[in-house]
């Protein structure tokens, strides 16, 4: 403790060393920075290079991997019609035999299966010399046990490939392959299982060279498949770090491994398997370079700053020495109190000697400023004395003022704080009655908006002629503050008596405008000032801000409610009401998350849903809602969802209802020109980073069929006897607008009487619970089948009021967060058609939660 006090007192005595020091420490502590920031950079610049490159190197090795997968499965395709053929086993012979001499060091056992998974057809390698093999075949087919993977194959007629396995001795990794040769509706078929040897990849991760670098490859389970030291194939390694590789991303990371830290490239071979190449590098070897440069930086740098301190050091004590000694001087006039102290002579001297220099008029002035140092002290007392005193005033107005702006920006609406407004301005300027009064919209009339009688408290009227009161003219027109001292010398004045009275108004100006006055009343001559007016107009200004925002805030929250309002009630006349149709009942609702909604359905049919379900005579005037080239018993229904909320996407919403809508009407059975015309409309329309996904389905209610597409909407939901199965649809599935010629394609699905079809959009599996949880498509698919078993497949409107019933049970209280669409088509028999008047509105949902 001593000697830190030692050395501060040390510091403290010599101005020299008061800036020495600092400015030493200043340059060693910048050159430091410096030399750190170049360290960083080049080390930020090392470690981009070194991921780079390892990254490039993890992706031609996942490269080859998937090539080699891809390879290997065509070349296996091409025998696939010989395999098939039963009735020829020496071809199948020869084609598995083919198969095996193009790839004679992958291939370790291939076995041909029918579809029950008997084994037909067996090959391995034999004791004899190379591309010879041990054939079996079996006739009839023999049961085996089979892989789960080959079972998985088998059944849903797919390529699967198992999970790596290592053979008992060798420890050589290997993978079972199963691959479907014909699709379920084929008379014949099965599958072609094969073992590939994976060692083939072992030369792939050896051809790394690179300093301090290893590439491996592991399964998802963290498992080595194939690495430079083959002690640690078969090892499993923590994947934590690296857990985005198996959903496809590739990228760099870092780890610690045995107490060393790696840099690590990762990226995905996800052609059939679900496996990932890692290319790790020691960052001791990578940023070797880096420190042997920081070491020479930090000794240039330790260099650099004694140097430039042994520099300043001499020039500041060169440049100080005369004002040292001017220091001294006057420490020994200061404690001696004696001017008269040779000291002076001393002084004389460095001003002989300092000239006009900074230091010698120091010098000069040091004589003339000990004479005048008491002058200036008892002035700068009184003054001291004085400021207080206005200090104090100014303190107490300054929070007046703040306490009134305060109030000015606390609300939006007039009526809340004029009155307290008044009754603040008292604390600043004293009055006994004052008045706020605002013009009316003629400009005749002053409205008293807000007023305060301290002494007689008597009402006043709420309306007064402008001319009534010749001051507040006055005031009004010059658009500044008019004082009366004395009302008895005033010929304006109005008010009758003769006793004295102050008045000050100011006036309430907003854009050059004058909109109202503040008047002020004192029954005392002489009491308001000049002062008071500025006061009093400083508070008028922040009086007539508020008032001026507060109109405007309340015209534009009138105007934007009438117009949402007239938004919703448009819209929701665009939603049609469902077809009646002989054999399909149909049941359709919508909420919007905000007054309107994005979301939006669309029937078309041949029917007029306004003419008790009659077909629309073919030779007589057609309706709106008549499409030629659909039958009676054919129903269209779109399903639409437009990226945004509110009244934005209400927009969007009707340019893409009106596109798809149109094209249609226009060839309703060519459902893939539907779609590529209606996003060929949208493409070049739709703002930027918007889309609209949509769902269009062909309903023939006489062949029991359904045509799908799907463009991006959630995947729709087919209820039969009491199962739910996802109707994924086939072909492209981006939604509308976001990209030129897209190619979509239908897909046929069967039906058959009983069954329900519910299409949604996404915002009814999105709708969260007051924790915030989804509802999720699991919930919904067990929803629909309890809705099934409590409705035993009555109508599609009970199934739709049970789905209802089911969101605002599961939501409660929490707020709608996407807009909602559904609708459910039920297939009845012929006799019975779409009944329900109901036709949901955005109030809809609570009703059905009540109920």
């Amino acid at each position: 403790m001593k000697l830190r006090y030692y050395i501060f007192d040390w510091w403290q005595q010599r101005l020299s060393r008061q800036i020495i020091l600092p400015t030493a420490f200043t340059t060693m502590v910048f050159l430091a920075a410096l030399g750190f920031v170049a360290f960083r950079v080049g080390q930020n610049t090392i470690e981009e290079q070194v991921n780079v490159r390892n990254l490039e190197v993890s992706r031609l090795i996942a490269g080859d991997v998937n090539r080699f997968f891809q390879i290997t499965l065509d070349i296996t395709r091409l025998q696939e019609s010989q395999l098939l053929d039963q009735t020829k086993p020496a071809e199948q012979v020869r084609a598995m035999q083919a198969l095996r001499r193009v790839f004679p060091g992958t291939y370790t056992k291939l076995r041909l299966l029918d579809r029950e998974g008997n084994l037909i057809l067996s090959m391995q390698d034999s004791n004899e010399p190379r591309q010879t093999f041990d054939v079996d075949r079996y006739d009839p087919p023999r049961p085996i046990p089979l892989e789960p993977s080959v079972m998985r194959g088998l059944e849903s007629n797919r390529i699967t490939v198992s999970q790596a396995d290592f053979r008992p001795i060798t420890n050589w990794p290997y993978i079972t392959v199963t691959l479907p040769l014909a699709t379920p509706l084929a008379r014949t078929g099965g599958a072609l299982v094969s073992e590939i040897d994976l060692r083939t990849f072992w030369s792939r991760v050896d051809s790394l060279d690179i300093e301090g670098s290893e590439a491996f490859i592991i399964d998802s389970r963290g498992i080595i498949l194939a690495h430079p030291d083959r002690q640690r194939v078969g090892k499993m390694i923590d994947t934590t770090n690296i857990s985005p590789v198996f959903q496809g991303f590739e990228g760099n990371t870092t780890y610690e491994r045995d107490g060393e830290e790696y840099i690590v490239a990762f990226s995905p071979i996800s052609s059939v398997v679900d496996w990932a190449v890692l290319v790790e590098q020691r960052s001791s070897v990578a940023f070797a370079p880096v420190r042997t440069t920081a070491l020479v930086a930090i000794t240039a740098t330790i260099l650099s700053a004694l140097c430039v301190a042994a520099i300043v050091s001499s020039l500041v004590r060169m440049s100080l020495r005369p004002v040292e000694e001017l220091s001294e001087i006057s420490s020994r006039i200061a404690s001696s109190g004696d001017l008269s102290d040779e000291s002076l002579a001393r002084t004389r001297e460095i001003v002989a000697h300092g000239g006009a220099t900074e230091i010698g008029t120091l010098a000069m002035s040091f004589d003339s400023m000990v004479g005048s140092l008491q002058t200036a002290q008892e002035d700068l007392l009184q003054w001291n004395e004085q400021l207080e005193h206005r200090v104090e005033e100014r303190t107490a107005e300054l929070h007046t003022v703040l306490d009134i702006a305060r109030l000015s920006g606390a609300s939006l609406r007039q009526a809340d704080v004029m009155q307290t407004l008044l009754q603040q301005i008292e604390r600043l300027v004293e009055y006994d009655s004052a008045v706020i009064l605002l013009l009316d919209s003629t400009g005749t009339a002053l409205d008293f908006f807000a007023a305060a009688d301290l002494v007689q408290q008597q009402p006043r009227a709420t309306r007064i002629a402008v001319d009534r009161y010749p001051l507040n003219v006055l005031v009004l027109e010059r658009k500044a503050p008019v004082l009366v001292r004395d009302t008895r010398l005033e010929p304006l004045w109005r008010d009758t008596g003769d006793y004295a009275l102050s008045w000050l108004g100011a006036p309430l100006v907003v854009q050059d405008h004058a909109i109202g006055v503040i008047a002020l009343l004192k029954q005392e001559a002489n009491f308001y000032t000049h002062e008071h007016a500025n006061l009093l107009t400083a508070l008028a200004s922040h009086v007539a801000v508020m008032l001026a925002h507060a109109r405007l805030y309340e015209d534009s929250v009138q105007r934007v409610e009438r117009e949402l309002r007239e938004a919703e009630q448009i819209q929701q006349h665009l939603f049609p009401q469902p077809p009646q149709i002989s054999g399909l009942q149909v049941a359709a609702y919508f909420r919007p998350a905000r007054e309107t909604t994005g979301d939006f359905y669309e029937f078309i049919s041949n029917v007029d849903p306004y003419k008790n379900g009659n077909v629309i005579a073919q030779n007589g005037a057609l309706s709106a809602y008549a499409t030629l080239d659909l039958g009676p018993s054919e129903m269209v229904v779109v399903l639409g969802d437009v990226s945004g909320k509110s009244l934005p996407a209400a927009l969007l919403m009707a340019m893409a209802r009106t596109a798809i809508r149109s094209a249609a009407r226009a060839m309703p059975h060519h459902m893939e020109g539907v779609m590529e015309l209606s996003n060929a409309t949208l493409v070049g329309e739709l703002p930027k980073g918007s889309f609209v996904a949509a769902t269009y389905a062909l309903f023939d209610r006489d062949e029991l069929v359904l045509n799908l597409i799907n463009a991006a909407q959630p995947t729709p939901l087919l209820l039969r006897e009491g199962g739910v199965q996802e109707l994924e649809g086939s072909g492209s599935h981006l939604p509308l607008g976001i990209i030129y010629n897209p190619v979509y394609q239908s897909q046929r699905i069967p039906l058959q009487v009983g069954d329900t079809i519910i299409f949604y959009t996404d915002g009814l599996v999105e709708a969260h619970s007051q924790q915030r949880e989804l509802l999720g498509f699991e919930r919904l698919t067990a929803a629909i089948e309890q809705a099934y078993a409590a409705t035993n497949g009555q109508t599609a409107q009970h199934m739709l009021d049970h789905l209802l019933a089911v969101v605002a049970d599961w939501t409660g209280t929490a707020p709608q967060s996407d807009d909602i669409a559904i609708v459910v088509v039920q297939i009845v028999p012929e006799t019975l058609i779409h009944t329900s008047p109901h036709h949901p509105t955005r109030a809809a949902l609570p009703a059905v939660a009540m109920q």
